[in-house]
């Protein structure tokens, strides 16, 4: 009876064990692609030249997303800004702290890097 315990514990750590090889490979060979692209734009982003735009800030807004069966949910910043020469265009904003400091209307300078908003100086009359 001793026998056949350690027999069944052995084959039952041993399947573990093969499991976690099998996941170990897998996630090692697909890890590389998913994580390459994304490392691959966040490259790009930060050698991507910094514009220096005097802009006003005409809009706010925020995309939630997650939350319901995962840890936590998630949040991105946007704000629209109107360019020196009237068009709009919004932008990600890089921290959401960056989100808080600022009101539509403000007039700014906008460091923008890409599609995002590096961040911005208020400009003060």
């Amino acid at each position: 009876m001793m026998t056949f315990a350690i027999i069944a514990v052995a084959g039952f750590l041993g399947l573990i064990l093969l499991a976690s090889l099998t996941l170990g490979l897998v996630v090692r060979k697909y890890s590389g692609q998913i994580f390459s692209s994304v490392f691959k734009k966040q490259d790009e982003l930060e050698r991507a030249p910094i514009d220096v735009l005097p802009a006003i800030a005409v809009g706010k807004r925020t995309q939630v997303w997650g939350g319901a069966g995962d840890t936590a949910a998630k949040t991105n910043y946007y704000v629209t800004f109107e360019l020196e020469d009237g068009s709009r265009r919004e932008y990600a904003l890089w921290y959401g702290t960056m989100y808080g400091r600022i009101v539509e209307e403000d007039p700014v300078v906008l460091f923008a890097r890409g599609d995002y908003a590096a961040d911005f100086d208020l400009v003060t009359g």
